[in-house]
């Protein structure tokens, strides 16, 4: 009975919610300490620069480490010619990112964001984006997240803490190459314990994996750019202090949207094998209910804390920024509510709709922000959130229903 409800979906995902929390709350931590030791402003500044770098790191190989997830998941045997097109394929993203940014960095050499240690870091942010997708398709999603959250986390506050003066670019830098150097090891390790194959691929193959790769990056990038399009847009709109308060804001929310992250490391090779055979597992719609409810507990307990959240970073409690945060509960909550539709979008033969969908999402958060925030602040800013998430969700949950003829 006991080993029955260890390998049951309660349980696994109270373990991927607990380690996911964890991570959480190392985010928490990293925020109280870099406010503390540097300041407000500081913060906003590096949060914007990890944004634009996980945004472009997604672009260049997240896209080829879902499509080695698809591909080699449920295989028995490690097909290393397989991994090689892919890893080949990063590479060649990166040589074609090294040779567009010439031109920008002629035109634009009075730009803070285009120095050696940013252009540096966004080859090992790709680097170690493809890392953390590969891992899924032998681990847990309790090690994607360690490697993912937790070590790069970690990192920042010891940098932080220990050499405050070092600035973000160089934190950020610095704690990369210890993301793509731990993740590297561990996976070579892994394979060592797996029989191996190699199966010969031709140029036809190579330009054909670049072309699918570019298209599920483009749509996991702009996923990215979605999540982090509001802290965009007040960075161009608002204070770097404010950008800091939002963030933080943020934080809570996401961790109402916890139980759906945690979803999606746990299961997202179930979903790449269910894209395939058309059928949903049982344990799969279990563990997405679970998650709702764990969802619920969530947004109560974080709407109850938020006074003495915001204090505890040094803000001000008032009505704006205590119904910004409220706003910003509501927004994830109802993501959760959706499913794990993004990832399945992602994974199946939606993927084309997954970027139109995301595109409108962007261009009504763009055109909203740019017409309200600047005079309302970002109060309205959270509101045009909650609005674009319900648009995206909503249309994709009804092409899922569609084309499959189920949704979550």
């Amino acid at each position: 009975m006991l080993k029955k409800l260890r390998t049951g979906p309660f349980y696994r995902q109270l373990t991927s919610i607990s380690f996911k929390s964890l991570s959480i709350l190392i985010t928490f931590l990293l925020a109280k300490v870099y406010i503390s030791q540097v300041d407000a402003a500081s913060y906003g500044h590096y949060i914007l620069l990890h944004g634009y770098l996980l945004t472009i790191g997604t672009l260049l190989g997240m896209g080829q480490g879902m499509l080695a997830l698809k591909s080699l998941a449920g295989e028995s045997v490690i097909d290393v010619g397989k991994l090689a097109i892919h890893g080949a394929n990063v590479c060649f993203n990166l040589l074609v990112f090294s040779l567009l940014i010439i031109p920008f960095r002629f035109l634009f050499q009075w730009s803070d964001w285009l120095t050696d240690s940013n252009l540096l870091s966004v080859i090992l942010y790709a680097v170690a984006l493809f890392n953390f997708e590969l891992m899924r398709v032998w681990f847990s999603g309790n090690v994607y997240i360690f490697f993912k959250d937790i070590i790069r986390s970690v990192a920042i506050i010891l940098l932080v803490f220990q050499y405050p003066a070092l600035g973000a670019d160089t934190t950020i830098l610095v704690s990369g190459f210890v993301i793509v150097t731990g993740s590297s090891i561990f996976i070579l390790l892994a394979m060592r314990k797996k029989p191996m194959t190699f199966s010969r691929f031709t140029v036809h193959d190579f330009f054909n994996v670049t072309t699918r790769g570019w298209s599920v990056s483009l749509g996991s990038g702009m996923q990215v750019f979605k999540g982090w399009l509001e802290i965009f847009v007040a960075g161009f709109l608002l204070s770097e202090a404010h950008v800091a308060l939002y963030s933080i804001l943020q934080k809570l929310g996401k961790l109402v949207n916890l139980p759906l992250v945690a979803l999606n490391a746990d299961v997202a090779k179930g979903i790449a094998l269910m894209s395939k055979t058309g059928s949903m597992p049982e344990n799969l719609t279990k563990q997405v209910k679970i998650a709702k409810w764990f969802a619920a507990l969530f947004a109560f307990g974080a709407f109850i804390m938020s006074p003495l959240y915001v204090k505890f970073y040094s803000f001000e409690a008032n009505w704006i920024n205590l119904l910004t945060c409220s706003i910003l509960l509501v927004s994830n909550f109802s993501n959760v509510l959706y499913g794990p539709v993004g990832l399945f979008a992602q994974l199946s033969s939606m993927r084309r709709y997954f970027v139109f969908v995301s595109g409108i999402s962007i261009c009504f958060t763009f055109a909203a922000a740019f017409l309200s925030v600047g005079s309302y602040g970002m109060m309205v800013l959270s509101i045009i959130s909650l609005l674009s998430g319900l648009l995206w969700n909503e249309l994709l949950r009804r092409r899922m229903q569609v084309v499959f003829g189920n949704t979550f």
